[in-house]
């Protein structure tokens, strides 16, 4: 099994966002990485003929893709940033019908880093150090400035994707579904029934 995954930056991509997509997939299929950029394939479908939206057209650009990267499925995380039409946009290319590779697509709140910060289990087990529960990680302003301040408390990763990819290995995707309703949770969901439909095997626990 072959995965095309896509991320909106560095942070996600080396190492983070696979580990989370592994901890819910509960196994280990083959894992392409590719940044949720433009992807210079025209897309063409009845139902996107007329109308705006660039994250979604991004979202089924990568579904046709993938088949020519002979990937069995996609799975894709955008940031929020405060653009709230992208939820409905990535909620629209997940549920369309126009393309038939199978996906889970899902939009971090407000942005990806502020999944870093929720589960405080994980972020004790990566940084060593006692860490208290964050409030709702899904109002921050600044998550990235946050995981800033946990990575130099840690004091042992050089790199914030590294301090990123060490947390998601120990998250929690339970605890993660629970503070983060309008983001992972419905992600995660996702990631759940694509396993369902590929036969893959896991508990996602």
């Amino acid at each position: 099994m072959k995965i095309l995954l896509l991320g909106d930056g560095a942070h996600e991509l080396e190492g983070a966002l696979q580990q989370l997509v592994l901890r819910l997939f509960g196994n280990a299929p083959e894992i392409d990485f590719v940044p949720f950029r433009f992807s210079d394939r025209r897309v063409h479908i009845n139902s996107m003929k007329g109308k705006r939206g660039g994250m979604k057209k991004r979202a089924i650009r990568w579904l046709l893709e993938a088949k020519d990267l002979e990937c069995d499925a996609v799975i894709g995380i955008v940031d929020h940033d405060g653009f709230d039409d992208r939820i409905q946009q990535i909620h629209d290319a997940q549920s369309e019908n126009g393309v038939d590779t199978p996906r889970a697509f899902g939009i971090a709140i407000r942005s990806f880093d502020a999944w870093i910060i929720a589960d405080e289990l994980a972020l004790t087990q990566a940084s060593e150090k006692t860490t208290p529960q964050s409030r709702s990680p899904e109002s921050l302003r600044d998550p990235k400035s946050d995981c800033r301040k946990l990575m130099k408390i840690a004091d042992k990763y050089e790199r914030l994707q590294d301090f990123y990819a060490a947390v998601a290995t120990h998250a929690r995707p339970a605890v993660l579904s629970d503070r983060w309703e309008r983001g992972f949770a419905p992600f995660a969901e996702r990631v759940r029934q694509l396993q369902g439909a590929l036969g893959a095997v896991g508990d996602g626990s």
